[in-house]
């Protein structure tokens, strides 16, 4: 919940500053707002169907149900600040995660999260102009269950993997993303032969 917190008191924060003029005087700010379909794009730019000036408000998506999946803000008609979206997994009962990417000119750069169905967090983690970049968390049913680093989108240093019981499960060492290293744990937290599946790595 705190993230989530986190997130719209930056924007707040980002439309606050927007809205004063030059005096200092506060302007209660609209924000502007198209369905994705009708803007036009030229040349990397996005404008609105009834003005010449490049767009600068909130852009929306809409599935064939008529959910909204996706708000994206732009500034000048450039891709800046954050997007919201949300992915439907079941339409009768509306079960869905939401994301929350934010983008510096059109590309990743910045904090990344992803909640699951019910709202809690399951991946927390940064970009660098479209690049992993940086300590990335994972959590399952709310247990940390993976820690890792990138550096320019690639695997660097010590990955980390716990049991549901909060043990260490193994740990890889990486260097240019390539695995130079690996040890392994059982439930029990003792040291065993580790065996590397094509997608897992366990006990032998």
């Amino acid at each position: 919940m705190k993230y989530k917190i986190f997130l719209i008191s930056i924007f707040f924060s980002a439309v606050q500053a927007q809205g004063f003029d030059e005096k200092g005087n506060f302007v209660i700010p609209s924000i502007e707002q198209w369905n994705l379909e009708s803007m036009i794009a030229k040349n990397g730019v996005l404008f609105s169907p009834v003005s010449k000036e490049a767009f600068s408000g909130m852009v929306f998506e809409m599935d064939g149900y008529g959910n909204v999946i996706s708000e994206r803000y732009y500034k000048d008609g450039i891709f800046n600040g954050f997007e919201n979206r949300i992915e439907y997994f079941d339409k009768s009962s509306w079960s869905k995660k939401k994301k929350a990417t934010f983008y510096f000119n059109g590309k990743k750069h910045g904090l990344f999260l992803e909640w699951d169905i019910y709202g809690d967090r399951v991946v927390e983690g940064y970009y660098k102009m479209e690049r992993k970049d940086g300590t990335w968390t994972s959590w399952l049913n709310g247990i940390k269950v993976e820690q890792k680093t990138f550096v320019r989108d690639k695997k660097e240093g010590l990955l980390i993997r716990w049991y549901e019981n909060g043990r260490v499960k193994y740990k890889v060492t990486y260097q240019n993303d390539r695995n130079i290293g690996v040890k392994c744990w059982d439930l029990s937290g003792f040291e065993c032969t580790c065996f590397t599946y094509p997608d897992e790595i366990s006990c032998l």
